[in-house]
Formats: C-alpha cells, sequence, structure tokens
C-alpha cells in the first residue's frame, strides 16, 4: 500500500512538472518582454493545438500589434517632417 501511495505521487508529481512547462516558458517569455529593453519582436511557440498554444498565438498577436503602433509612432513624425501633409 504503501509503495503504491508513493509511485502514484512519484507520477502526479513528473505529471504536473510536465504540464506546466508550457507554462512556465510562457511566464518567462513575458517577463522578459515586460522587463529591461521590451524587445518586441520576441515571440512565443505556438506549435501546440491545446490550450498554451492558443494562449501563446493570442500573445503573440497582441504583440505584433503593439509592435506595429510602436513602429508607426515611430515613422509617422519622421514622415510628416520629409513630405508634409502626410
Amino acid at each position: 500500500m504503501v509503495i503504491a501511495v508513493a509511485t502514484t505521487l512519484l507520477l502526479l508529481g513528473l505529471l504536473i512538472r510536465v504540464l506546466m512547462r508550457p507554462l512556465r516558458l510562457i511566464g518567462t517569455t513575458m517577463r522578459d518582454i515586460a522587463q529591461g529593453e521590451g524587445d518586441l519582436t520576441r515571440r512565443l511557440s505556438a506549435h501546440s493545438k491545446d490550450e498554451f498554444g492558443e494562449l501563446a498565438a493570442h500573445f503573440n498577436l497582441f504583440v505584433e500589434r503593439i509592435q506595429h503602433q510602436y513602429v508607426k509612432c515611430l515613422l509617422l513624425p519622421s514622415m510628416s517632417m520629409k513630405w508634409p501633409g502626410v
């Protein structure tokens, strides 16, 4: 009985570790983007079709939109100086 409980706990621990790995990776990448330089070119791996893959894909879309807005804000003033009326 004790061996069965120990084996079950060991298997549950391994399963939780495997299932939490994508979530930890997502959290680490989000933290890296938020801190320091805020590298908006970084993307999450969204290869899986599960909830983690869906979360990563939506996060990537969000960051891509922010990146485009940022570039637009940087380029628009310089374009209006070169071509008045833009």
